[in-house]
């Protein structure tokens, strides 16, 4: 009986220490991403993103975006500060995390999505879903 009991003791820890360490990486991802972006540092942000979301959204971002936006509109919109607000681990694969940005201008709430491939938290594609009032008081 007690040999039963130590091995379910022992498995829950493992699983218990399995989900806080993907709640750590999942974190250290979207933070590096979400703060790469938004102070239009792209290359920091490519190492937490998808292939997909490089070759796509990073590149659009780097290659149009950026070159078109005049020194002041960057200086005034920087530097930018992210708070993660909520992690929520969706599958063994998939998870959301609601942040707040906060810039010189303001700030908003969003969520960005992260996959799990080879053992790695990255974000897949910068889509942002604006979150509802009662969300943001929650």
């Amino acid at each position: 009986m007690n040999r039963i009991l130590l091995i379910l003791i022992s498995l829950l820890t493992m699983l218990l220490s399995a989900c806080a360490s993907d709640e750590k990486k999942i974190r250290h991802s979207a933070e590096g991403f979400l703060v790469g972006v938004a102070n239009y540092r792209i290359e920091e942000a490519r190492p937490y993103a998808t292939p997909k979301t490089r070759c796509t959204t990073l590149d659009f971002i780097e290659k149009t975006i950026i070159p078109t936006l005049p020194d002041e509109v960057i200086q005034q919109t920087t530097p930018v500060t992210i708070k993660l607000e909520r992690i929520n681990l969706t599958t063994d694969t998939t998870a959301t995390v609601d942040y707040t940005q906060t810039n010189p201008n303001g700030c908003t709430s969003n969520q960005i999505k992260l996959v799990k491939r080879q053992r790695k938290w990255q974000v897949e594609l910068l889509t942002t879903i604006p979150l509802s009032s009662d969300q943001q008081n929650n």
